[in-house]
């Protein structure tokens, strides 16, 4: 689902911004962005908290299914201009304000959105603003040789990651019990 999710919010933006070139809108990593100008940075996958997962469930005498995890996914929105340092940043001001206002048009991430169903237990994700502190921002970017970037956060979630086996169990057919008294 991950690859989609991406694929999904780059289609989204690329739509928005005609006049920047295919490729110039790309997930990304800060340390190797290429010839980004508007990158996504997936800096983050962590444990969903507002859904609450399906129970286990009973396959046949023998084998129960695991129920998917639920993930949240942090992203890290970042303009690059390529103007003259005169304009720079009032560019990439303008650049985010377009992309913020893209994603605010799609807070729901539908299967008419995505092109595939979301997950087996959930038909649709949320696409939201999310604060970042700066702290935050310093330690995506500290490795970085260049000064902080413009940036905006924005959450993904629930995002269903199936897991692909199940659980064998025995039944209990006897007991043994010894005890050790003289």
């Amino acid at each position: 689902m991950l690859p989609q999710i991406n694929t999904t919010l780059i289609r989204l933006l690329t739509q928005a911004f005609p006049e920047i070139n295919t490729g110039q809108i790309g997930v990304y990593h800060p340390h190797d962005r290429g010839e980004i100008t508007l990158g996504l940075h997936l800096y983050s996958i962590r444990a969903c908290h507002e859904i609450t997962p399906p129970p286990v469930t009973q396959i046949g005498r023998n084998i129960k299914t695991v129920p998917p995890r639920f993930v949240a996914l942090y992203y890290l929105m970042t303009a690059y201009s390529k103007a003259e340092l005169a304009y720079r940043a009032a560019e990439e001001c303008r650049i985010i304000e377009r992309a913020m206002q893209v994603f605010e048009q799609y807070p729901v991430l539908t299967e008419s959105i995505l092109g595939c169903k979301p997950g087996k237990w959930i038909d649709e994700l949320k696409l939201e603003f999310t604060d970042l502190d700066r702290s935050e921002i310093a330690g995506i970017w500290e490795h970085q040789e260049t000064p902080l970037r413009l940036s905006v956060g924005y959450r993904v979630f629930p995002v269903e990651i199936p897991r692909e086996f199940g659980l064998i169990s025995e039944r209990v057919r006897g007991i043994d019990v010894k005890t050790n008294q003289p």
